[in-house]
């Protein structure tokens, strides 16, 4: 009978923890960088030593896949992510992919057979910081035109091209294979994101609906001024605007529904300088909602 190894899994997960560390405890390994393919890198190796074969595709996905005994079914997919938010937390998204690796494992261990192949994967740019949109790697699996993503610059000034290209050029072990496929059923343990499950001191909780996610950008035109010399009657502040708007966004969707999550998490204010009224400010709204 297979046994999960939990020393082994804690292991892992402190291994993986390293790649891209932050002195806050978390990481910082944003997609498609250095630290992306580092810990892509100790994946695949350790699923190389261990026999299992490897592939990526052409939005970097990466796949591990244990054999069945009827190599015509379609796999069985299990696992989750490994890139992180710039302050991410040390088992978003590791947890899913390394559990999953450990339940082939320890299958692995115990010269289990199952009758279909069961494949790992670990989904490129889920959480969609450095290059928008998110869950890029998800919706190129399920037929997404990436042609389109190819001019995206990221926030660091990156091109999505250049290290995409980067990202799968720097695991040649991993066989490049076609975008998508068909599989018999998706599996993906996730830690919890909220605080819901801790405060009922639950152990685990089981999904019920996918929240719809929307990113917007919202831009405000003013006039630019000297911070020192413009009256208020004078001044056309866009920075006055946004704030205003944020305040009616904040105090009307939430709290009038339980189920939606409204987060202006990007303020930008043109030209920047603390002692100017700004030109322009844009701030990015993330709504979401499981209806």
């Amino acid at each position: 009978m297979p046994e999960i190894d939990g020393e082994r899994l804690l292991g892992r997960l402190d291994a993986f923890a390293r790649i891209g560390a932050t002195p806050a405890g978390g990481v910082n390994r944003q997609a498609f960088s250095i630290e992306d393919r580092g810990a892509r890198r100790l994946l695949a190796e350790l699923a190389l030593a261990r026999g299992f074969a490897v592939f990526q595709d052409a939005m970097a996905n990466l796949f591990i896949r244990r054999e069945g005994t009827d190599a015509t079914l379609p796999p069985l997919l299990i696992g989750s992510h490994l890139d992180s938010q710039p302050t991410g937390g040390r088992f978003d998204g590791a947890l899913g992919t390394l559990s999953a690796f450990e339940a082939l494992e320890a299958l692995e261990d115990a010269r289990a057979e199952t009758r279909m192949p069961i494949e790992v994967v670990a989904w490129a740019n889920e959480e969609g910081s450095r290059f928008t949109p998110g869950v890029m790697g998800s919706m190129a699996f399920t037929g997404a035109d990436i042609c389109a993503w190819r001019s995206i610059v990221g926030s660091d000034g990156a091109s999505l091209a250049e290290e995409l290209g980067a990202t799968i050029s720097a695991l040649p072990e991993a066989t490049l294979r076609p975008l998508g496929m068909p599989i018999s059923g998706y599996i993906e343990l996730h830690i919890e994101q909220g605080p819901s499950l801790e405060k009922e001191r639950l152990p685990i909780g089981i999904v019920t609906a996918v929240q719809g996610t929307r990113w917007l950008e919202v831009c405000f035109e003013g006039a630019a001024g000297h911070a020192g010399t413009t009256g208020l009657a004078y001044r056309r502040d866009p920075m006055v605007a946004a704030v205003a708007a944020i305040h009616r966004l904040q105090t009307t969707i939430m709290p009038f529904d339980s189920r939606a999550r409204l987060t202006v998490g990007r303020v930008t204010a043109q030209p920047g300088s603390i002692n100017a009224i700004p030109q322009s400010v844009v701030f990015a709204v993330d709504i979401r909602h499981p209806r």
